[in-house]
């Protein structure tokens, strides 16, 4: 599984078993389901910069670029 998300900063998780990833500045992004327990992850949403495109409102405000 993945989860749709919209960063407005760049961000990199890096995973216990050395994966890494990241997730791009300005980009709507499917990210694997791992690194949502990052504490990079759970950073970006705490501060707000990683906004979960989990409804089609959010999803749109994403694409159009009203989310900053």
């Amino acid at each position: 599984m993945s989860t749709l998300i919209f960063s407005t900063r760049k961000i990199r998780c890096k995973g216990d078993d050395g994966k890494e990833f990241i997730i791009p500045r300005n980009e709507m992004k499917h990210v694997p389901d791992w690194v949502l327990k990052t504490p990079d992850y759970q950073l970006g949403v705490k501060g707000k910069h990683i906004t979960v495109a989990d409804t089609k409102q959010k999803r749109t405000r994403a694409e159009n670029g009203d989310i900053k």
